[in-house]
């Protein structure tokens, strides 16, 4: 996820909107690189409520996966 929401157009560099884009890109990370037990509860955290409230924080209207999940194989 670019530090420049794709959810909202406004820098998320500082402020709330930096701690929720670090806690989805650290779980994006984890989704794809981590150990085993990391996946997990990376894929845990997208598929339960804490993703989607995040993204209600971030200004999303309607869920859906970030595009470096999407992409990845």
């Amino acid at each position: 996820m670019a530090l420049t929401s794709a959810y909202r157009d406004e820098d998320v560099t500082s402020g709330p909107a930096a701690l929720v884009a670090a806690v989805i890109q650290l779980a994006v990370w984890d989704a794809k690189q981590g150990k085993p037990e990391q996946q997990v509860e990376a894929w845990r955290y997208f598929t339960g409520g804490a993703y989607r409230e995040h993204l209600s924080w971030l200004g999303a209207e309607r869920f859906r996966l970030p595009q470096e999940l999407l992409r990845w194989n």
